[in-house]
C-alpha cells in the first residue's frame, strides 16, 4: 500500500487535510469535497482520497498504532468514496469571460480537448453542460449523492489570456443560500490583481469584488501553516462563516453594505507600513517573502538546475515585484511648538508625511 501511493517520493494531501474531515464529521457538519487544480496531478490525489474514505490509507487504516478511519458511507454516514467517477470527476472549460461561456464535462476518461473541438466530444463517453446554471445544479446534485468530486480546471484558456481573472477557476456563489457555505482553499489569491480564483454571483453572474469574498468564500492558504498545525483548515472555516453570519445578520437587519462600513469603520492612528512592521516574525515573512520564496521552491524543484541556490536568488530577484508592500510612510504625530522666537512667531516641525 504504501509503496503504491507513495512510489514518487511524494503525497498529494497534507495530514490537517484529513484532520480537518475528521474534525467535520466528529462534530456533524454538513459538507462535501470538491477538489480542484490545473495541475497534472488530479487522478493521484483522488486515488490517495479514495484510500482514505475506504479506511485504506496507512496513516489511518487501525495498524501499526495509526487510528482507524473511514468514510463510506457506512451506518447512514456520508460516503466519501469515489464509486462513480464517471460523475464525479469533471473537466471545466472557460472559453470567454462571461460566466455563461462555461462548460463542464464529466467523464473520468475525458481527456481535455481544444475550445473548437469541445462540439465533437463523445458525449457516450461523459455528459457536457454548458449552462452555468446547470453546471452549479449538476453540482449540488452530484454532491447530495456521493458527497466529493474532483474538477480539472481550464489551466490553457487562463494561460492563453493572460491569466486574466475571468478566465480562472470559476467559483459560482448563491448569496441568497444561508444554508450553504461555499470556502474555496487555495495558495494563490494574494491580490485582486493575482487571484486565481473567479468568484461570481450565481444569479447575476457578476464578479465579487476581492475584499467581500477573502476569508468568507476564498481563503489564501499558507502551506507550511497548513502543514505544522493541524487545526490549520479547521480554523480558517471557522473565520469564514463567522464572517458569513456576519453578512447574514446585516442583510436581515436591512442595513446596506455602505451603510455597515461606515458604521464599523475604523480610524487608523497608523500606516499600512508601521502596522507591517508590528507584525509577528512568522506573519511578516508570510506576507513578504514568503509567497514568492514557495514559488521558487517549487521551480527549483521541478528544475533541477546545476546552481540550485544561485537559481532561487535569481528567481527572487526577478518575482520581488509579485509580493506588494505598502509604501513607507510614517503616520502623522503632533509635535509641541518650538520656543518663540524673536519675531513673536513659533516654529513648529513639520509633521512627517
Amino acid at each position: 500500500m504504501l509503496r503504491e501511493l507513495y512510489s514518487e517520493g511524494r503525497y498529494y494531501l497534507i495530514p490537517s487535510f484529513y484532520r480537518t474531515l475528521m474534525y467535520l464529521k466528529k462534530n456533524k457538519y454538513e459538507f462535501s469535497v470538491v477538489f480542484r487544480t490545473y495541475g497534472h496531478d488530479m487522478k493521484k490525489a483522488v486515488h490517495e482520497f479514495d484510500k482514505f474514505a475506504r479506511g485504506e490509507h496507512p496513516c489511518f487504516n487501525g495498524r501499526n498504532g495509526m487510528p482507524v478511519v473511514k468514510m463510506d458511507g457506512a451506518k447512514n454516514s456520508k460516503d466519501f468514496r469515489f464509486t462513480k467517477p464517471n460523475e464525479q470527476i469533471c473537466t471545466m472549460y472557460r472559453l470567454g469571460p462571461n460566466v455563461n461561456e462555461t462548460i463542464m464535462v464529466c467523464g473520468k476518461d475525458h481527456e481535455r480537448v481544444k475550445n473548437d473541438e469541445i462540439n465533437h466530444i463523445d458525449t457516450d463517453d461523459c455528459e457536457v453542460i454548458r449552462d452555468h446554471l446547470e453546471v452549479y445544479q449538476t453540482m449540488l446534485e452530484t454532491l447530495k449523492k456521493h458527497s466529493v468530486m474532483a474538477i480539472q480546471d481550464d489551466y490553457p484558456s487562463a494561460n492563453a489570456s493572460g491569466m486574466a481573472n475571468d478566465r480562472q477557476k470559476l467559483l459560482l456563489v448563491d448569496q441568497a443560500d444561508y444554508n450553504t457555505q461555499h470556502i474555496f482553499f487555495d495558495d494563490n489569491v494574494d491580490s485582486a490583481e493575482s487571484c486565481i480564483v473567479d468568484v461570481r454571483d450565481l444569479v447575476t453572474g457578476e464578479a465579487l469584488p476581492y475584499k467581500k469574498f477573502m476569508d468568507m468564500y476564498v481563503v489564501k492558504v499558507h502551506p507550511h501553516k497548513a502543514i505544522l498545525e493541524s487545526d490549520y483548515f479547521v480554523k480558517q472555516i471557522e473565520q469564514c462563516e463567522a464572517k458569513r453570519d456576519e453578512e447574514i445578520r446585516r442583510i436581515e437587519a436591512g442595513i446596506t453594505e455602505e451603510e455597515y462600513v461606515q458604521t464599523n469603520k475604523k480610524v487608523d492612528t497608523e500606516t499600512e507600513w508601521e502596522m507591517l512592521q508590528k507584525l509577528p516574525d512568522a506573519e511578516y515573512l508570510m506576507k513578504t517573502v514568503l509567497p514568492v520564496l514557495y514559488m521558487g521552491m517549487r521551480t527549483v524543484d521541478l528544475e533541477r538546475p546545476n546552481a540550485p541556490l544561485e537559481y532561487l536568488a535569481l528567481y527572487l530577484l526577478k518575482n520581488q515585484d509579485k509580493v506588494t508592500l505598502p509604501p513607507k510612510i510614517l503616520s502623522k504625530v503632533d509635535v509641541e511648538p518650538e520656543e518663540t522666537q524673536e519675531n513673536g512667531s513659533s516654529a513648529a516641525k513639520e509633521p512627517v508625511a
